[in-house]
């Protein structure tokens, strides 16, 4: 039988001491999900969270609109006004992006809502082909819909009522909007119609797409600790000539939302550690593949691909130095093929008094043929014996773990775990 090396796992810990659409849909659909990068650098998604909020506005701010910095004072004065109860989602359809007096405009706005750290509620989104305003059937610079809790479209029309100038800084009848929803009434009408502004133009030009400037980030940050060698995946993503043979293969797979593998329910709650690809980094999968896969001009700074199967005794951890480091007390022999049952293996931690544990992380020394692992407490009634067969049985007892394409278990600031002596 050819086997693998052995694996050996070790888990580290620091202690820390008690002191210290097109989305018009029917109106029992669900409004179509888009997944953008905002202009703070985080991830936003309209069914990300959403439960967490009774409204979410969405709506277009473009350069190509003259008053497009009176649009985005409204959309802000509304996230401001109804703090805590009305998301704003804002997207950018231009190809360069939001401006810098957009980005700051935004910025400031979240400072002065306060808890803006913790979830912003005014997003500004770029989205530079399109897609997501597309999808939602926007045409204009100043469509905005409406939708409640449960991703209901409640309304859609434009920014501002039929009274209301094209330079204010605040729209009372989308504020109007968003209270009846709000309070469970019906959206109001518009007295005098709708003002339309002026009709949004997508740039049909194809933009030229190449792998050192525009895919090796996006591989970095979602792929690589998969995709790499002697990583788990397989293909080498940080081998450029390796990708660019895998091109359609990948255009494929993201495209569809096959990779990376993620298949948690944005709407119910925000995962850590989250791995989805965006609309824009789909999109540069597609048009990589279509235009020949180039690999444009190599910079002289590309960083090598982060170590992936560190040396027992000289371990790069990313929670920093540890205090404590345990390994398996003796190594597991992998088969090189065939089905491998779970395996338990007993650790004793010996501390000579309680621990409080901040952040835990595990490492394998042969993660190539390490799916996961998942460290448990075992109860103190259990004997050692019996471990093994109860584990799946153990209530909280999940310490921490192992899956390639996860970061360490860190708990909330402020927030440990007791670990016992012994």
């Amino acid at each position: 039988m050819v086997s693998i090396p052995a694996t050996w796992i070790a888990v580290a810990l620091v202690a820390q001491t008690g002191e210290s659409l097109r989305s018009e849909p029917g109106r029992d659909a669900p409004v179509a999900d888009f997944h953008l990068t905002a202009s703070d650098g985080r991830r936003v998604s309209l069914w990300g969270d959403s439960q967490a909020w009774p409204v979410q506005v969405v709506g277009v701010c473009s350069a190509i609109d003259p008053e497009h910095e009176a649009a985005l004072a409204r959309f802000a004065s509304l996230a401001k006004a109804r703090a805590g109860r009305v998301r704003v989602l804002v997207i950018c359809p231009d190809r360069e992006g939001p401006d810098r007096e957009a980005v700051a405009q935004v910025g400031a706005a979240n400072a002065q809502i306060g808890d803006a750290a913790a979830r912003p509620h005014l997003a500004l989104l770029a989205d530079p082909f399109a897609i997501a305003t597309r999808r939602l059937g926007f045409t204009h610079a100043d469509d905005v819909m409406v939708v409640d809790r449960d991703l209901k479209l409640f309304w859609r029309g434009t920014l501002r009522g039929g009274s209301e100038a094209a330079a204010g800084e605040a729209s009372t009848f989308l504020g109007s909007v968003v209270d009846a929803l709000l309070a469970g009434a019906a959206p109001p009408s518009i007295a005098g119609g709708a003002q339309r502004a002026t009709a949004l133009r997508f740039d049909a030009s194809e933009r030229k797409v190449s792998w050192y400037p525009d895919l090796l980030p996006v591989v970095r940050s979602q792929c690589g600790a998969c995709h790499q060698k002697n990583g788990i995946g397989p293909m080498d993503l940080f081998d450029a000539d390796e990708a660019r043979g895998y091109a359609p293969m990948m255009a494929e797979v993201t495209g569809q939302g096959i990779m990376p593998p993620w298949s948690a329910d944005p709407r119910f709650a925000p995962c850590r550690n989250e791995r989805r690809l965006t609309d824009t980094e789909k999109e540069l999968f597609r048009l990589f593949a279509e235009q020949g896969a180039k690999l444009g001009e190599r910079p002289s700074d590309v960083p090598p691909a982060p170590p992936v199967a560190p040396t027992i005794g000289d371990v790069a951890w990313t929670i920093g130095t540890p205090d404590v480091v345990w390994e398996l007390p003796h190594p597991e022999e992998i088969p090189a093929e065939g089905v491998l049952e779970y395996r338990s293996a007993l650790l004793k931690p010996n501390l000579p008094e309680d621990a409080w544990i901040e952040a835990f992380e595990c490492r394998p020394s042969a993660p190539q043929v390490t799916h996961h692992l998942v460290a448990l407490l075992v109860p103190d009634d259990v004997p050692d014996e019996k471990a093994p067969e109860l584990s799946t049985s153990f209530k909280d007892a999940v310490m921490g773990g192992y899956v390639l394409g996860a970061l360490v278990n860190w708990y909330s600031p402020g927030c440990v775990r007791r670990l016992k002596k012994g």
